[in-house]
């Protein structure tokens, strides 16, 4: 008797397992051929034979458009003085020995006001790097282009200092302890912020 009520109800599951597994089977099929159409596809030799070429391109100078091998054939320069990569010049901060240098005055600058410096100092190095970042990605903000990065390094530094000389002569009014090591906290980690952003 009790092979009669087990053998219809695993028929009945078999049954819903079955349609489960041909929804989930459908469902699948379906997706794979929907993402197909999605599917990267590297560009092809065609895409590249409507390209033009370098010579073949239109720019446009002061209103009249010519071809850029136009252009060169007419400059009266010849194709050797053109150098494709550029001459790159190279700044201060592309400098390894310079990038060295700056990495290890910040590490010990961190390692020392974390370690050895008084509350208040920590206070004045953490307000200092925030004024010289600040000030720097700004300067960057509104003078883009690498051949600025001195100018906004420089002063995003002298922001740092002009913060820290500023707070002591605010305390100078009675206001707080006035000390020369709290224009130097300020400046120090804000100048070396500044120089390595």
């Amino acid at each position: 008797m009790s092979y009669r009520i087990v053998i219809p109800g695993l028929v009945l599951a078999l049954k819903e397992s079955m349609k489960k597994l041909i929804i989930i089977l459908i469902a699948t099929l379906s997706i794979s051929s929907f993402a197909e159409d999605f599917k990267f596809r590297p560009a092809g030799l065609e895409s590249y034979i409507d390209q033009p070429s370098y010579e073949d391109q239109i720019i446009t100078i002061g209103g009249f458009e010519i071809r850029r091998g136009d252009l060169l054939a007419n400059s009266r320069i010849s194709e050797e003085s053109i150098d494709c990569l550029g001459s790159e010049q190279k700044s201060i901060f592309d400098d390894k020995v310079f990038q060295t240098s700056l990495n290890a005055a910040l590490i010990a600058t961190v390692l020392h006001t974390t370690l050895q410096a008084p509350e208040d100092k920590k206070k004045h190095a953490l307000v200092g790097s925030l004024i010289g970042l600040g000030t720097t990605k700004i300067c960057q903000k509104f003078f883009s282009g690498d051949d600025n990065r001195l100018v906004c390094a420089l002063t995003g530094a002298g922001a740092a200092l002009l913060a820290g000389i500023a707070k002591e002569v605010y305390d100078t009014g009675g206001r707080g302890n006035v000390d020369a090591m709290d224009a130097v906290y300020t400046f120090v980690p804000g100048a070396l912020i500044s120089f390595k952003f």
